[in-house]
């Protein structure tokens, strides 16, 4: 058990969170370079068991230190259609607070924020954030 908690600290990388709203406002975004994936969640302690075992069997996970503790994200996804589908089933395992996440330039965006950014460019308060839904 030990060897399993050492072993996905130890795998933390250097990413960080995007913490600065305009910073997509600001560039032209390249969708090329974002990558869909799912936050499974964030732990402060220690991850349940039954979490990691599914962690494992998902490969790829990626932990990523935050300010609030360490977040695990999966693999990138082919597409946003694919994340968004495997995003229930995700949930239903147990990642009760998953959420659909894009990738960017080392970042990490809410899926729907990115969107917004993506399509509009720029910061526009007179209209909502486009959300897509895919079945």
């Amino acid at each position: 058990m030990k060897n399993l908690i050492l072993a996905l600290s130890v795998l933390v990388t250097s990413f960080s969170f995007a913490n600065d709203n305009h910073v997509l406002a600001k560039e032209k975004i390249d969708a090329s370079k974002a990558f869909h994936k799912i936050e499974l969640g964030t732990f402060t302690n220690i991850v349940p068991v039954n979490l990691v075992q599914i962690m494992l069997d998902l490969n790829g996970v990626q932990p990523v230190k935050a300010e609030n503790g360490t977040a695990y994200f999966t693999a990138p996804y082919q597409d946003e259609q694919s994340a968004a589908k495997d995003l229930p089933k995700l949930q239903s395992l147990g990642f009760t607070g998953a959420k659909h996440v894009v990738e960017y330039k080392k970042n990490f965006y809410p899926v729907r924020e990115f969107n917004y950014y993506l399509e509009k460019g720029k910061v526009d308060n007179t209209k909502p954030p486009v959300v897509r839904i895919w079945k």
